[in-house]
Parts: C-alpha cells; sequence; structure tokens
C-alpha cells in the first residue's frame, strides 16, 4: 500500500512493491533546498530500494517464437543506441562481439517533425474517418471467432488486428498469423525485461553498464529482444511499402509518415519505431482491459444484464452497436472508466522525471529525481467508496468515479477522469482510439452474448488471478460465450461477411 500519494498530474505513490524512494524530508533542507543527498544516494536521485536480483520470469505466451514464423529478417544495425549518454567507452571492459555490438548514433529529429507525428499519432484515433473502416472490421471479425475454447486468444488477435491495419496497413486473420505470433513473443519478452528486478536498475544507476559480460547476462537477452524487436518492425514496415504500390492502397499511420518522410527528416528506423511502439502499446493493453472487462462480467451478471438492457434499447436485434452510438451508451462507458480503473495495465505507470525542485507534504523531491504515477494507488484512495469493489455506478454519479463527500474537495481541472492511459506529458497519446475500441467491443460483446462463467464465481484477486510484470493481465480462466438468440447470430454471421469483404485488402 502506498506510503505517500502526490496530487493531482504529479500524483505519485512511493511503494514497497513498485519502487521505494526515501525521500528527504523539508526539515533536512536548506533555504536554497540544494543541500547535498546522503553519500549513499547518487547526486540528485532518490535511494532505491530493494533491489532485486535479476531473473527471468516464466513466459505466458504461448506462440509461435518469429523465428520460425517465416517473416523475421535482421535489417542492417545502424542509427541505434541501446545506452546513449555520451560518456567515455575507454574504461569499458573487453566487449563480446555477440553481446556489446556498435549501434551507432540515432539522428536528431527536429521539433516540427515530431510535431507532424504527434498529429500523425492522434489522427489514428478518436473521430479520424479514414481509420474507422478498419476498426468497424476487427470488432466485427472479433464476434465472429468461432472457436470458443480459444476465446483469450481471439481477444489477444483482436487488440493486435486493430492496431495492424490502422498503423502498418495489415490484416491480422488470425492469432496464428507470422505477424501477431512475432508480435506478441516479442511483447512477451520485452514485458518480461522491463519488469521490476529482471535486470539491474541501469537508468537510474548508468555504472551498472559498466559490468563485465559474465555478471551482465541480461545485455544478451536485451540484445536479443532488440534484434527480435527491430526485425519485426522493420517487415511490417516494408509489407506498408508494398501496400502503397497497390492502386487501391488504404491510408494508414506508417503511409502517412512515409509519404512526408523527405519533409519530416524522419529515418526509416525512425518510422519502423514510430509505427511498432504504437503497435506494442496499443495490442496488449487494449486486449488485457478487455481480458478484465470479461472476467468482471462472468462476476457482475447485474452489470451485464444492465449493459444488456441499454444497448438493446438502442440496437435491438436489428444491428450490433457502432462506433456512432458512443455517446448513447453512458453506462457501457461507466463500464469501461470502472474497467480500467479496477485493473489499469500499466498499474506502475511509466516513470517521469522532475524538472524542477519541488515540495510535497514535507518532502523535498529534487530535480531530476524519477517518479511513477501509480495508478493502482491512486484509484484506491479513500475518494473511492469501496475502492477494491467493480462499481461502474460510481462513474454515473460523478465524472471522476469518486465518494461524493470528497467532490467538493478536488480541482477538476487537474485531474484526470482515471490514470489507466496515465498522466502529464507522456499520457497514452492513443488514448482515443483505444477508448472507443473498447466502448464498442465491449458493447458487441454483451449485446451479441451471455457471458457466464465455467463451475461458479471466478478469482479475480489479482495477487493470485494475474499475471504479474510491468502490464498485468488475467490469466486465462473458463468462460462460456452463449449467444442471446438466433437472430444475434445471423447479424454476426451479416456484418462478419461485409467486414471480412473489406478487411481482405489488408491482406497480401
Amino acid at each position: 500500500m502506498p506510503l505517500h500519494t502526490f496530487a493531482n498530474t504529479s500524483r505519485f505513490s512511493v511503494e514497497g512493491e513498485m519502487i521505494e524512494y526515501r525521500l528527504r524530508p523539508s526539515d533536512d533542507v536548506s533555504d536554497g533546498g540544494d543541500t547535498p543527498p546522503p553519500s549513499s544516494s547518487p547526486v540528485g536521485s532518490p535511494v532505491l530500494a530493494p533491489v532485486l536480483a535479476p531473473v527471468r520470469p516464466a513466459s505466458r505466451s504461448n506462440v509461435t517464437k518469429p523465428e520460425q514464423s517465416g517473416i523475421l529478417s535482421v535489417p542492417p544495425r545502424d542509427e541505434f543506441v541501446l545506452f546513449d549518454d555520451n560518456d567515455d567507452d575507454s574504461n569499458n571492459n573487453s566487449k563480446d562481439d555477440d553481446d556489446d555490438e556498435d549501434m551507432g548514433e540515432a539522428p536528431a529529429v527536429s521539433t516540427p517533425a515530431l510535431e507532424d507525428t504527434k498529429d500523425a499519432i492522434a489522427g489514428c484515433g478518436g473521430d479520424d474517418k479514414e481509420n474507422e473502416p478498419p476498426k468497424r472490421g476487427m470488432i466485427a471479425s472479433l464476434n465472429h471467432d468461432n472457436a470458443p475454447g480459444r476465446w483469450y486468444d481471439h481477444i489477444r488477435r483482436y487488440s493486435t488486428a486493430v492496431i495492424l491495419a490502422s498503423v502498418f496497413g495489415v490484416r491480422g486473420a488470425s492469432f496464428d498469423s507470422p505477424q501477431v505470433s512475432a508480435l506478441y513473443h516479442v511483447q512477451d519478452q520485452f514485458t518480461q525485461i522491463t519488469e521490476l528486478g529482471a535486470t539491474p536498475p541501469v537508468d537510474i544507476f548508468p555504472w551498472l553498464k559498466r559490468l563485465p559480460n559474465v555478471v551482465s547476462s541480461w545485455r544478451k537477452w536485451a540484445y536479443s529482444i532488440r534484434t527480435e524487436q527491430r526485425a519485426l518492425y522493420f517487415s511490417l514496415m516494408q509489407q506498408s511499402k508494398r501496400q502503397m504500390q497497390k492502386d487501391d492502397a488504404k491510408e494508414c499511420f506508417l503511409a502517412r509518415l512515409i509519404k512526408d518522410q523527405e519533409k519530416s527528416g524522419l529515418s526509416d528506423e525512425h518510422i519502423a519505431y514510430l509505427g511498432g511502439t504504437l503497435m506494442e502499446a496499443g495490442s496488449d493493453t487494449t486486449a488485457s482491459t478487455l481480458l478484465s472487462f470479461l472476467l468482471a462480467m462472468a462476476n457482475h451478471p447485474d452489470v451485464l444484464r444492465r449493459c444488456q438492457e441499454e444497448v438493446d434499447a438502442l440496437c435491438g436485434v436489428v444491428r450490433s452497436p457502432a462506433i456512432d452510438d458512443l455517446d448513447q451508451l453512458p453506462y457501457v462507458r461507466a463500464v469501461m472508466n470502472e474497467t480500467l480503473r479496477w485493473r489499469p495495465v500499466a498499474a506502475g505507470g511509466i516513470p517521469h522525471a522532475v524538472t524542477e525542485d519541488d515540495h510535497y507534504n514535507g518532502y523535498f523531491i529534487p530535480k531530476g529525481t524519477i517518479l511513477f504515477a501509480n495508478a493502482w494507488a491512486i484509484h484506491r484512495t479513500a475518494e473511492f467508496e469501496d475502492p477494491e469493489a467493480f462499481k461502474p455506478e460510481r462513474f454515473l454519479h460523478n465524472k471522476f468515479g469518486i465518494d461524493p463527500l470528497h467532490s467538493g474537495q478536488i480541482d477538476e481541472s487537474k485531474r484526470r477522469v482515471q490514470y489507466g492511459f496515465g498522466a502529464g506529458r507522456r499520457v497514452c497519446s492513443g488514448q482515443r482510439l483505444a477508448e472507443n475500441s473498447l466502448i464498442v467491443n465491449m458493447a458487441k460483446l454483451v449485446w451479441g452474448f451471455n457471458i457466464k462463467p465455467e463451475g461458479g464465481r471466478l478469482d479475480d484477486d489479482v495477487a493470485t488471478s494475474y499475471h504479474g510484470g510491468f502490464l498485468i493481465a488475467p490469466k486465462e480462466f473458463p468462460l462460456q460465450f452463449i449467444p442471446r438468440s438466433a437472430a444475434h447470430v445471423d447479424v454476426m454471421e451479416k456484418e462478419h461477411r461485409v467486414a471480412d469483404g473489406y478487411l481482405q485488402q489488408f491482406e497480401e
């Protein structure tokens, strides 16, 4: 549980389970605020405790390894730096050719180029009409996936397919397709290596990278992941370029970047990694949220029934919910927000650095301190009534889902509805795309199916029923999807045929 919680966009939890910082009280700081830190702490950095021994957690993916898929080939290794601190490497230990290759230096990118890229990312979600058809098609195909025993994989396949189509203009038709299999293998490895304790805290103690390879086994692991990751990204970028040569080529995120490449100054390396980063950020996270939603529906039939009543009143049995219906589904939206509050995927948040010295609740936070926006702790403060319970109605009573007794005590201008997408300047740039996809998927699933657990109430305790790591996701659980009627099945079949015809253009 949190030791300290910071307010609004700087609201961070210093938590032993994540990273515990021993911060100096303001009483020990001079008026100038520049008292040197304790000798046991690096200058400008908090003390990190505990430092865990490197481990490689057990994999949670049963997917084809990318080297077995036949799609991966490694492009030239240029314009990439694993650690770029501009330090003199003269006193580094002798290099192992297989482990410590010179990656070169990444070219600088101008601010206008980054702003253009930011706009392009924003265009992949929300009201972007160019990207609505692939999203509609993928959502329709999810309801049609007809191997009920593999429903867990169907959810993961769908979330990846939306990103593949929107970002790369490529279709991921099945979980066993080379692109989807390769992505989940790389993503699984990347998640493991970024888990707390999996590697030494090199970002905080840069001198650790100078240790010899014999005591730095994580290096070879990191290079292996990087090789697979880069090969996947470049393979998909080349596939996007081939799609652009077609007479009826459809617009996608990478196509925009490639067309403007000369103007923006982005290299192939930048473009491949921009697309790959969006794909990794938007696939596993969306799937994990949908899996938590299904777990909640199985254990809360009253919530499921209320969702069904809302979509039935809007759509009947003649059609399923669509993106145009979002504003008329307030309860389903509340369910989405509650799912993100109840089980945030990136529970510990991503690191932020303090840009100037700060004080909060008697603690001095020096410039450069690394803090984590701990969504898990933020979502479980006293402001939330019964925070461990799944209660979507809290977001109907109050925009932020907090207890009415606390609603007058907060500055709404500095608060987010929930912190599942992060906070501050590094908030998720694909939030609109993710929220729209989540709401429509949730609405379509409850419209088409009765969702029931097999064998009684399911375990939903995060300590026992979830995979750990930087990103959390439910372990596979027994679930039944029962079509609500023959009429619902007919609509799903019809929508799938239309979607399948449209999505064929994303195939090579």
